[in-house]
């Protein structure tokens, strides 16, 4: 898909509607047995940002127990560990745009969506700035029971930022100068730096949700951490794990060091040191 055509919607001036889990303009609505039997199986939940904005067609999507039928020009807002759809189902269809909130930029891709399947077109980043502080400033404020003119207000100041957000990505996808796409060599060890990073912060993530983060499918990305790492996705996370628990055991209730090792229980976390740290 040409750059210009997904600039030229980036730059479009038409209001968008935002869904949030404090604020939606339409209500949920009821699948059916086949549709909701997909949605339980690919609900996902981490402790990053992120935001879908459908440009073209729809997409039904789940947020918190919720679904909505989400239709073009619609932005959703998903929170730090907000159940949510992940992935596609097969009534997607058209041109979609993900912006993954990472510790020091924000990570963006495009997917189109058919009912074969979907496929990433372009990818890119925007380095952590002004714009992104302020759209993390606004997104805290808004919260529940608010009164309905301050929701108006925060709705106005959120598409306000997404809308400078979305133009500096057109810019990128425009202009020569812009800040490369995710193809070179040099912007692909930029996305793995950042899932290494994100990943030092929560001491694991399963492997979509780190392919979801760079852009990539599961698959390329694989290859490419094995790449720049020297390691498996499963191997650097255990390294990770493996320092911390050095570093934390016996200082904090056993019981609070399998939550801060990214471990369901302790008991999966015994069961983790017995395979990884047998010589501690």
């Amino acid at each position: 898909m040409h750059e210009e055509f997904i600039a030229k919607l980036l730059f479009s001036r038409k209001p968008r509607k935002i869904i949030t889990s404090f604020f939606h303009e339409s209500a949920g609505f009821q699948l059916d047995s086949q549709a909701k039997e997909w949605q339980d199986q690919h609900q996902d939940q981490h402790s990053f940002r992120e935001i879908l904005l459908v440009m073209t067609g729809s997409t039904t999507q789940r947020l918190n127990d919720i679904f909505y039928h989400i239709s073009a020009n619609t932005m959703l807002f998903i929170d730090h560990n907000e159940k949510h759809t992940f992935g596609y189902g097969n009534e997607s269809e058209g041109l979609h745009c993900w912006l993954v909130l990472l510790p020091e930029e924000i990570r963006w891709n495009f997917s189109y969506c058919s009912n074969t399947g979907y496929s990433y077109l372009k990818r890119g980043y925007l380095e952590r700035s002004e714009l992104y502080d302020a759209l993390e400033k606004c997104w805290d404020k808004f919260q529940k029971n608010l009164p309905e003119i301050k929701q108006m207000a925060l709705l106005a100041e959120l598409n306000g930022i997404i809308t400078l957000i979305l133009s500096t990505i057109g810019n990128q996808l425009i202009s020569p100068s812009g800040n490369p796409q995710l193809t070179s060599e040099e912007n692909s060890r930029a996305a793995i730096k950042q899932v290494v990073a994100y990943l030092h912060l929560n001491c694991g993530c399963r492997i979509a949700e780190m392919a979801h983060m760079a852009g990539y499918s599961q698959v390329h990305f694989v290859r490419l951490f094995r790449r720049f790492t020297g390691m498996t996705p499963k191997e650097y996370i255990d390294t990770i794990r493996r320092e911390k628990y050095k570093e934390l055991y016996g200082r904090i209730p056993f019981k609070r060091l399998a939550e801060v090792l990214g471990f369901s229980s302790s008991s999966t976390l015994a069961h983790w040191v017995s395979k990884n740290c047998k010589s501690e």
